[in-house]
Formats: structure tokens, sequence, C-alpha cells
């Protein structure tokens, strides 16, 4: 292991826009269907909007600095180290919680009832505990990989919806309710963690430039933008009644003969989900400075535990699947505290 080499600032940006994808795969009536396609197209991009904003803190640091938050706060307040590292872990296990539970209730819902979350959830964080133990650098190399085998995946998914399309099953026309609005807004700001990774990891990058965020926001909401498509002119109705309703279009895509590829719907989501996580944890190491592999099990573990718990208790659960608390949370460690630093510029003494 090399952790001090940096790695392509591009190659970090790509496997940050995948992370962001498993927002649409994991999406389970959080699009209202009280509003129309334009609408929702229109709270997608509002959210995307708001992540974009939440982006500006790090881009600012990195690209004056040409480094990353945590790097400055170690720097500037030595004090406030453990503090500032505890709150990042903290989010950092509600934020893996949060697309967690999803994958494994989609999982053993929609492609393998025999078998147990827990166990679903125990498997994928040790692979996520290797992977972080290798590094950030290790993971986006990961993410070339997923790049290519999540373009084959929205081409089969895309191309076998076409001639599913009906638009009479939606409305390109304003209609909208709004309070689902606001909530579809919301949800879609989730894409918005990607922001306090790249806050935590940009330092270890070369080549920044600023087209970089720009481009993986505008790809994210391209993606979103056909899924939602897909989902209200191909599926309709019936989708609304299904539950993942990204995974339903995976399963109605077809061609002639051959009917469904949810399988590889499937890896896509774990694969997604796998490098969030395994991202999530080398952010953790990074604000802890040491023992890689020992804090990369802890947090697993506590992590795994928190996902045992929710899964008995609903009450628990329902807490960190929250979007408005999980988009607080992040505007909170992505924007809040580095602006803190970026316009006191404190020093420690």
């Amino acid at each position: 292991m090399q952790p001090n080499i940096k790695f392509s600032s591009k190659r970090l940006m790509l496997s940050l826009m995948l992370c962001s994808c498993s927002v649409i795969l994991l999406q389970n009536h959080n699009v209202s269907p009280k509003n129309s396609f334009t609408v929702n197209l229109l709270c997608m991009l509002g959210g995307l909007a708001v992540s974009a904003v939440m982006f500006l803190p790090s881009v600012i640091l990195k690209k004056t600095r040409d480094t990353d938050f945590l790097t400055v706060s170690a720097q500037s307040t030595p004090k406030l180290k453990i503090p500032l590292a505890a709150v990042y872990a903290l989010y950092f296990v509600y934020a893996a919680e949060y697309f967690l539970l999803p994958y494994t209730d989609l999982f053993c819902k929609k492609y393998y009832p025999e078998v147990s979350p827990c166990v679903i959830g125990l498997c994928l964080l040790g692979a996520c505990v290797y992977a972080a133990y290798k590094g950030a650098n290790i993971i986006s190399r990961f993410g070339l990989f997923l790049f290519a085998f999540a373009l084959l995946t929205n081409l089969l998914m895309f191309g076998g919806s076409i001639t599913s399309l009906d638009f009479a099953n939606d409305s390109f026309a304003l209609k909208a309710d709004w309070d689902s609005a606001l909530s579809t807004v919301i949800y879609f700001c989730a894409p918005s963690f990607i922001a306090v990774i790249y806050a935590c990891l940009a330092g270890e990058t070369k080549n920044f430039t600023l087209k970089q965020p720009l481009f993986a926001l505008f790809f994210t909401a391209l993606k979103y933008a056909l899924v939602l498509f897909f989902v209200s002119f191909a599926v309709g109705a019936y989708a609304q009644r299904q539950d993942y309703q990204s995974f339903i279009l995976s399963r109605v895509a077809h061609f002639d003969g051959f009917a469904g590829i949810e399988s590889l719907f499937v890896a896509l989501a774990t694969m997604s989900v796998f490098m969030i996580i395994s991202l999530f944890l080398s952010c953790i190491n990074k604000s802890a400075q040491q023992g890689r592999l020992k804090n990369s099990i802890l947090f697993a573990a506590i992590i795994f535990a928190v996902s045992f718990i929710a899964e008995w208790n609903n009450s628990v659960k329902e807490i960190f699947i929250n979007d408005y608390i999980f988009i607080i949370f992040t505007a909170v460690v992505a924007v809040l505290i580095p602006l803190a630093y970026i316009f006191t510029g404190r020093k420690a003494k």
C-alpha cells in the first residue's frame, strides 16, 4: 500500500458519480405518483442543484489550497481533531445505514427472499472492510470496472423498455401536489453525500478541475432522468403498486424472448453500495490517521450492529432512512463545518 501517492481526481469523481446512482437504484416510493413526470423531473433537478451547492466548500479548499477539509482542520485546530473525527464518523455510520438498510431490504424482498438481510449486510461489510484497508486509490480503480458494468446494465434496462413505452401512462403537464413535490426535492438532495466524501478525500487526488464535479452531477441527472422517464412511461401505475420501482423497471425490460435483467440490476446496486460504504470507511480511517484495519473492522461492526437492531425495530429503521435527517446532517458536515474554517481561517492557540 502507498497511501501518500496521489491518484487521479477524475477517477475519484467517477467513483462518486457511480455512488450517487444508488439513490435512484434504491428508490422506493420516494418519487410521488401524485406529481406528473415533468414535475418530478424538476424536483430532481432542484435536488441536484442543492447537491452542487454542498460541493462548494470542498471545491474551494481543493482549488485554492489543493487540500481537503480533514487536512485543513487537523492543521488549524489540532485540539478539535478528536471531536471532529467523532462527528464525521457518526455521519458516515448514519449514512452507511441510509443505504445499507434499503439495499438489504431490496435484495431479500425482491431477489433472494430465503436469506436474512443481516447475512447479506454482514457479507457486504466484510468486503468493504478489505477495500477500505486497501484505501481510496484502490477503491476508485474498482470504479472503472463498475462504470463499464453500469453502462451495460443501463443499456439493457433502457433499451429493453423502449417497446413498452406508453405516453398515456403519465403526463408532461405541470401537475403537482406541493407536499409531495417538496418530499421529492428533499429525496433528490441525497446525492449530496458524495460532497462529504470529497471533502475528506480530495487532498489525496491530483489534476482537479472545476468541470469534474459539474460533469459528475450532469451525468447523475441524466441517469436519474432516464430512470424517471422509463418508470413513468414504460411501467406506469404498475410500478407504483410495487416496492423499488427501478428494480421493477429492470424486471420488465425485455428483448424478444429474453426478459428481465434483475440479476444485473441487483449486481449493480450491490457494487454501488459496496463502493459507498468502502469510501465511508476510508474517510473514517483518514480522520483517525492510524489503525486502518482496526478502525475499518470496528466501524463495520458498529454499522452491522445498528442494522441488526433496525431489522428488529422498525422505529429505529425509520430514523436511519429518514430523508430529512439525512440531508440536514449532510449539510452540517459538507457545508457548515467546512465553511467555518474557510471564513475564519483561525489557527490553534
